[in-house]
């Protein structure tokens, strides 16, 4: 998905694996899979994809093979960062979310409606598009951004951060 420094994708299906031990569905599985190299036809009801697109420099393609894989009826939730997204503070507090964002998204950053125009290419009917973050959602994000890398006493963040997550 990513450069393996910055997100452990085994540790991510450790966890779900855990987390649906404990639920005990039997029609719930956890894989990790190329998604480029999807090869499932008519399988699911529901694919969720959450902040994955923009990781995968050809995800037009991953995209329809969303879409291979649902069965007729079936539902893709996806949640990506949009191009209209703007920093709320000057980019030189922001710098290195600025270089961290250039090497971990290689895929193409859609707008909104670039995005819907590709799902409809790829025969998507659009049910419903929200934008979710937001004002609040940009701000919590560059200030706890901010607190990472601007200082240097982490119990700051330590104290900031579920008041953030709050908000």
């Amino acid at each position: 998905l990513s450069e393996p420094q910055s997100h452990d994708p085994t540790s991510t299906i450790d966890l779900c694996e855990q987390i649906n031990k404990k639920l005990k569905l039997q029609n719930l599985h956890f894989f990790k899979q190329d998604l480029e190299k999807l090869k499932t036809d008519n399988a699911y009801d529901l694919v969720v994809s959450i902040d994955v697109i923009e990781h995968i420099r050809n995800n037009a393609k991953v995209i329809g093979n969303f879409y291979n894989a649902l069965k007729k009826g079936g539902h893709l939730i996806v949640r990506i960062p949009l191009r209209e997204q703007h920093r709320i503070f000057n980019r030189k507090y922001l710098q290195n979310i600025e270089h961290w964002s250039e090497k971990e998204h290689p895929g193409h950053i859609y707008s909104a409606k670039e995005f819907v125009e590709l799902l409809r290419q790829k025969g998507f009917t659009i049910a419903d598009v929200k934008i979710t973050d937001g004002f609040l959602g940009q701000l919590v994000f560059e200030v706890q951004e901010i607190l990472l890398n601007h200082y240097k006493k982490k119990f700051l963040l330590g104290a900031m951060l579920p008041l953030l997550k709050i908000i």
